[in-house]
C-alpha cells in the first residue's frame, strides 16, 4: 500500500492497521479490488493453473500471426460491443484517513482483464524497444488518431506500448480503453482481418 502524507512522507503501517483504515475508508470497493487480484491463488500467490504466456519476439511476429485463425481472432474481437458500451474501466482505490491520502492501487473492470487476457493469450504483443518508439506514443496520444490502415504489425506494437506502459504507470491502460484507443485498435485489426480472409476465400 502506498501512503503519501500533506509534505510527502513516507508511513509505514503494520498490516493489521492498514486493514483497518482500509475498511473505514472504502469497505465494498476495496474488499472487491482484494478478492478480484487474490482470487484463483495459492498460499504462495500464484494464480492456479496459470500458464506464464511467452512473449514472441517482433521478427518472429508475422510467421506467428499466420498461425492464428479468424477463430482465434474473433475470440477478441467479441469484445468490441461491450467496450463500446463501456464508460468505466477501472478505478484508483483509496481515501483520506486522518489526513493522509491513502492509495490501494487500480482496480481494472472485467471487461478490461478479460480483454487483456485473451490479447496475451493470442500472443500478440511483440517485445520490441517501445520506449524509443515515438510515433507509437505519438498515436496513442491523439484522441483524434486514425488506426484505419495501419497494417497488423503496427496494430500489436501498439498494444505492446500500451501494456508495458501500464506497468510503469499505473491505470495507463485503463485511460486507453476509456479514450477510446483499445476499441479503435481493435476496430482496425478486425478490418485488417476480415480483408484477409476475404482474400483468403476469393
Amino acid at each position: 500500500m502506498k501512503i503519501a502524507g500533506r509534505v510527502g512522507r513516507s508511513l509505514e503501517l503494520q498490516t493489521e492497521d492498514w486493514k483497518r483504515i482500509r475498511d473505514e475508508i472504502n469497505p465494498p470497493q476495496c474488499h472487491e479490488a482484494r478478492e478480484r487480484v487474490g482470487r484463483n491463488r495459492d498460499s504462495r500467490g500464484v494464480e492456479e493453473n496459470f500458464k506464464p504466456t511467452e512473449m514472441i519476439k517482433l521478427e518472429e511476429l508475422p510467421q506467428h500471426l499466420e498461425t492464428l485463425t479468424l477463430e482465434d481472432w474473433e475470440k477478441l474481437f467479441a469484445f468490441i460491443p461491450a467496450i463500446e458500451k463501456m464508460k468505466d474501466f477501472g478505478r484508483f482505490e483509496g481515501g483520506t484517513f486522518e489526513g493522509v491520502k491513502i492509495y490501494f492501487g487500480y482496480t481494472a473492470s472485467d471487461i478490461m482483464m478479460e480483454t487483456v487476457d485473451v490479447i496475451s493469450e493470442l500472443r500478440i504483443t511483440p517485445v520490441f524497444d517501445w520506449m524509443s518508439w515515438s510515433e507509437g506514443e505519438a498515436m496513442i496520444k491523439d484522441d483524434r488518431y486514425d488506426y484505419t490502415g495501419l497494417d497488423t504489425i503496427t496494430l500489436c506494437k501498439l498494444l505492446t506500448a500500451i501494456m508495458r506502459a501500464d506497468r510503469f504507470t499505473e491505470g495507463f491502460l485503463g485511460g486507453c480503453f476509456k479514450r477510446g484507443v483499445i476499441r479503435k485498435i481493435l476496430l482496425a485489426l478486425q478490418q485488417n482481418m476480415y480483408s484477409l480472409d476475404a482474400c483468403k476465400t476469393d
